[in-house]
């Protein structure tokens, strides 16, 4: 930290300085040494209040830019100059415009229009604001004056490389300094805050239109890689870049209300006086009617009581009510343009800009937002909103997706959608899909020097009897009935289906050419069942299970398992050598196939729910495996289940207890079903841990092979 911040103090002197003066009013000393020094200058200040009067908004955002353009011309050693404006200069545009990364279509002359203004009375400026706004079709000053701020950088900016970083709206935090991080309520967040605090029951708005937010760490980044690029291309360059979400990962304004609704009605502030009902309605009539049930009567009849109450603390009250809804009442008039219309912002400047870059400084410093989980950021936000503005002392979110709700939104609202959500389970690489036929590799087992071995020591006849019995036959049909079946199965069993879904992202990126085992916690037979399923709903590679083989005693249920990807294992290898070879031998050709595999490094269920002693067999093989092809990894992904209420509990506990446990059968199975399904399990939370490298892992532990 010492190190930090004596860096800091060597790169970083604060000057006093005023935007409104030639050269930002700097001291004589200042100017010398900010001339003479500074290679980069990121123009930041603006005037945003959208309702300035247009003499002050001009002040700011068009002298301004010209100020700090006359004091870059006084920096020799100057490399770029980045001017931060807003993608709104744009939303003169007609609603769903695709807008180009270019200049704003305002015709104004801004040297006119300072001049002009300068010789008007404040009633004649009004007059004349009014006109101007609806002459170019921009709903506010500040938006019109930093266009035509644009406009005169562009004419005035002569050798100097010029960037122009438009946002859109700008966020919280995504990922630095903090997720949630946020210091200030504005745009967004001042609608999010509103909303959750109970102040801003119901919004005028369009739910469907996509509100482009963008978080601040990435125009954070989106500033820096723009001054890299003007740097780079020299004298005279001048290029626009927009950061924003819309072309490349859009976000609703339904998700937003959504999101923040349920956030705040989850965890309410400390400070919250009001209950969250925060929702956004487009219908003019329904807007005025909620706004008049949940607003204005309770604010009347408030306002009745305390005219008739001697109770100072309710006169208070009353005042504070009728002043915050007010305050909600501005801001929702002065963002009835930006939820009512919505725009496309391209980014190719700023994509091509970051694509140049070196893969470090690209991974450093991202500014794609397609990556964003949105409601998952929105969480964050409304926990930032909590903590560094309400100074709220709140934990941070964990974020947990409902499987259940994203498999209803693949299939869609219709009455067959868990029938659509089985055919729409779709990859990224197509190559993932491709299993080999299991034909293909027994035959490629039998080639094998140890299955050789067991040929002339066991027979052929008795060797292909134990592989039936054993291998998998995966079968795309037979998956997608799984599919469909256990979405059925988990909206009647749980409550909830939650998934750690940002740690799943490794999982989608990885390519065909990847090597993955599954190790999940062993408490009931439907965790098998749960970990492909979520895999599925993510659209992510399916496993080779290893199963008991118990299950082939229920003949149905074993063939459907076996063509979704089940192999079959007894419970011990001791003392059966034939098995041991076997199976050693099916999971080295697995993972030269470049199939995944699951296990159950327990062995056996636990009938406490506490880990059980790892059992170390498979792992083995596995470990195996990789040392005879050390030239590839395999990872292996750790997973935890938990379940709020397990199925099998009152069969746990009486196998605790001592008594004997049932064995598994196709009429037992048809006994339990209607207990079972007549009762809810409650939530169960499925967490995928960070994969770990078995090259990695054997590296550094000096071993090198299986054993």
């Amino acid at each position: 930290m010492d190190d930090f911040d004596a860096y800091f103090e060597k790169k970083v002197v604060a000057v006093a300085g005023d935007i409104n003066q030639d050269f930002m009013g700097l001291s004589q000393e200042d100017l010398a040494r900010v001339s003479s020094s500074v290679n980069f200058l990121i123009h930041c200040a603006a005037n945003v209040d959208f309702n300035e009067r247009l003499d002050g908004a001009i002040t700011t955002n068009c002298r301004g830019p010209l100020r700090m353009m006359r004091l870059a011309e006084r920096c020799p050693n100057l490399k770029a100059y980045v001017h931060v404006s807003t993608a709104y200069v744009n939303c003169n545009r007609p609603s769903g415009s695709l807008v180009a990364e270019e200049l704003p279509l305002c015709q104004s002359d801004g040297e006119q229009v300072m001049k002009e203004i300068e010789k008007l009375a404040v009633p004649e400026l009004e007059a004349r604001t009014r006109a101007l706004l609806q002459a170019e079709k921009y709903p506010n000053t500040y938006t019109f004056t930093k266009a035509m701020g644009e406009k005169l950088l562009h004419k005035y900016h002569g050798n100097i490389p010029v960037a122009i970083v438009r946002p859109t709206i700008i966020g919280a935090a995504w990922r630095e300094p903090a997720p949630g991080w946020v210091d200030t309520v504005s745009a967004g967040g001042a609608l999010f805050l509103s909303g959750g605090m109970g102040f801003m029951p119901v919004q005028s708005g369009d739910p469907e239109l996509v509100g482009d937010q963008i978080p601040v760490d990435l125009v954070t980044n989106a500033i820096l890689v723009a001054a890299a690029e003007a740097c780079s291309k020299g004298p005279g360059f001048f290029r626009i870049y927009h950061s924003g979400s819309s072309t490349r990962n859009p976000v609703r304004w339904s998700l937003c209300a959504e999101a923040v609704a349920r956030f705040w009605k989850k965890r309410p502030s400390s400070k919250s006086q009001l209950k969250c009902q925060y929702t956004m309605v487009k219908n003019p009539l329904v807007y005025h009617w909620r706004y008049l049930r949940l607003v204005s009567l309770p604010a009347l009849a408030l306002g009745v009581y305390s005219k008739l109450s001697s109770s100072e603390q309710v006169k208070k009250k009353s005042a504070m009510f009728n002043k915050v809804m007010k305050r909600s009442r501005t801001l929702a008039e002065t963002f009835h343009h930006f939820v009512n219309n919505e725009w496309f912002y391209e980014s190719k400047n700023l994509l091509a800009a970051s694509a140049s870059m070196p893969d470090r400084d690209r991974s450093s410093f991202p500014v794609d937002p397609a990556p964003i989980n949105w409601r998952q950021y929105l969480d964050d936000f409304s926990w930032g909103l909590q903590r560094f503005i309400l100074r709220d002392d709140v934990a941070p979110c964990r974020h947990l997706s409902d499987a259940l709700e994203r498999a209803g939104k693949k299939g869609g609202l219709s009455f067959l959608s868990d029938l659509s959500f089985a055919f729409a389970y779709k990859v990224k690489d197509r190559s993932m899909l491709v299993v080999p036929p299991t034909k293909q590799i027994v035959s490629q087992m039998l080639a094998s020097p140890a299955v050789q071995q067991l040929l002339k020591t066991y027979g052929k006849e008795k060797v292909l009897a134990v592989l039936q019995e054993m291998t998998a036959s995966f079968s795309l049909p037979a998956i997608r009935f799984m599919a469909w079946l256990m979405s059925k199965l988990n909206r009647k069993l749980f409550s909830e289906v939650l998934v750690n879904e940002s740690s799943l992202r490794h999982l989608q990126d990885m390519s065909a050419d990847d090597s993955v085992v599954f190790l999940p916690t062993h408490k009931s037979y439907f965790d098998f069942l749960l970990v492909s399923w979520i895999l599925f709903v993510f659209d992510i590679k399916l496993p080779h299970i290893a199963a008991g083989q118990d299950f082939l005693n229920v003949a149905l249920v074993a063939s459907l398992f076996r063509r979704s990807g089940a192999f079959f294992i007894p419970r011990t290898l001791i003392n059966d050598p034939l098995w041991a070879v076997l199976l050693g031998e099916y999971t080295r050709q697995l993972l030269l196939h470049n199939q995944w595999i699951e296990f159950f490094i327990e062995g056996q269920r636990s009938r406490s729910g506490k880990l059980l002693q790892p059992r170390k067999g498979l792992l083995g093989m596995v470990v195996d495996a990789w040392a005879q092809e050390e030239k590839r990894d395999i990872q292996l992904v750790p997973i935890s289940i938990d379940y709020e209420h397990a199925i099998e509990m009152e069969s746990h506990v009486l196998e605790l207890l001592g008594v004997p446990k049932v064995k598994e059968s196709f009429s037992a199975m048809i006994r339990a079903a209607p207990r079972k399904l007549m009762r809810s399990f409650g939530k169960v939370e499925i967490n995928f841990g960070s994969p770990i490298s078995l090259k990695a892992a054997a590296a550094a532990g000096g071993g090198g092979g299986g054993g």
